[in-house]
């Protein structure tokens, strides 16, 4: 099992299947890995690297932390099986023997696999309801509440409770007078 320890909540987590725990492993060492959000940064940056200078480039970068050149393949070959299927990477992994064992490796049942895409999904499209109801104070509220898991989705909900808002103050000003 390949685990990695995340910086803020110092719990050991799976790179295979995401499952975490606050129990150290026995044979992990001290390796620490920084924070989801930095990590996904991270990754969203070397697939950057990697559509402009190549995948050679990104090599020189990880050649000093193995741990997240192997999440970075890791994460493209999950992403190439959710688009095109497992028989596809097994099409990419077959002429490199050591991607190929690690792939191997990483197979997941069925109760992982939904495990690992729950987390994934973003928050519910019902977060724009607050900012409806209880306007510029909703929107506060939704914007704290979701800022960490979607800040496109904070952002938008605090403009909408902006709007709201605005609007209500107009409203109200129009049919007083």
């Amino acid at each position: 099992m390949n685990l990695l320890q995340d910086r803020k909540t110092q719990e050991w987590i799976c790179i295979n299947c995401g499952f975490g725990s606050m129990t150290p492993p026995r044979d992990q060492g001290p390796r620490y890995e920084p924070s989801e959000p930095e990590t996904q940064r991270r990754l969203r940056l070397l697939n950057r690297v990697a559509e402009q200078f190549g995948t050679d480039k990104v090599d020189e970068i990880l050649k000093d932390n193995p741990s997240l050149k192997q999440l970075w393949q890791q994460q493209l070959l999950e992403d190439v099986a959710m688009e095109f299927g497992r028989d596809k990477v097994e099409t990419l992994v077959r002429d490199q023997p050591e991607l190929k064992d690690d792939w191997d490796r990483t197979q997941v049942t069925e109760e992982a696999e939904l495990f690992r895409t729950k987390g994934r999904r973003g928050p519910s499209g019902m977060w724009y309801f607050v900012p409806a109801f209880f306007s510029l104070l909703g929107g506060l509220i939704s914007y704290v509440a979701l800022k960490d898991r979607d800040e496109a989705m904070a952002d938008t909900c605090l403009v909408f409770g902006i709007v709201v808002f605005v609007a209500e103050a107009l409203a109200t000003f129009w049919f007083r007078g």
